[in-house]
């Protein structure tokens, strides 16, 4: 009985990320929600996306860590995730939304890191966008660059593709998008 009361909540929350309910007491929890520097700029660009236009929303670079010591000690880095939540705020005047690599800042030491902050983007990307989307990946998502740089190699290293197609979701086809199998790459036909 002990275990289901502490699982229940967990359950409970992901039922809700499943379902892409958006609700801003799940998102709030992500780097502290949107900030307050970012929501005059959101409102502006909510009032000038024209409905009559095919309209595509694409992020990159967020480098998302919380390795602060390579950062910095404003940790930029760490609070990148929140800008998948303003991409969210207008997603909803969105055709289709992408991610478009270096999601994540990969890490010089095992995959663990990486892998974490892998499933951290994509459950706040899916959650936070109402849109059909997508995560693409960056020289930075697989830790490779450090293996490149650091001349390890190995499985304990580098993020293996099962990671990618369950964080990114590679493996459902959400929007309809067309893969070949479990491959990141796609297209998408916007009507």
């Amino acid at each position: 009985a002990d275990l289901t009361n502490m699982l229940n909540p967990i359950i409970d929350r992901l039922d809700k990320l499943e379902a892409k309910e958006k609700s801003s007491d799940l998102l709030t929890d992500v780097g502290g929600g949107i900030r307050d520097i970012f929501t005059s700029q959101i409102s502006n660009m909510k009032a000038r996306i024209n409905p009559d236009l095919v309209n595509i929303g694409m992020i990159n670079d967020v480098h998302y860590t919380d390795r602060d010591s390579f950062w910095g000690p404003d940790n930029d880095a760490e609070t990148g995730i929140t800008h998948l939540l303003n991409i969210g705020e207008v997603s909803e005047k969105l055709d289709f939304a992408v991610s478009v690599g270096d999601n994540i800042d990969d890490n010089n030491k095992d995959n663990h890191f990486s892998i974490k902050r892998i499933e951290d983007y994509g459950m706040t990307w899916f959650t936070a966008l109402e849109c059909p989307s997508a995560v693409l990946l960056g020289n930075h998502d697989d830790n490779s660059s450090h293996a490149k740089s650091s001349g390890a190699t190995g499985n304990d290293y580098l993020v293996p593709d099962s990671k990618f197609i369950q964080a990114y979701r590679q493996n459902v086809n959400l929007f309809g998008e067309k893969r070949n199998g479990n491959s990141n790459y796609f297209y998408y036909d916007i009507p």
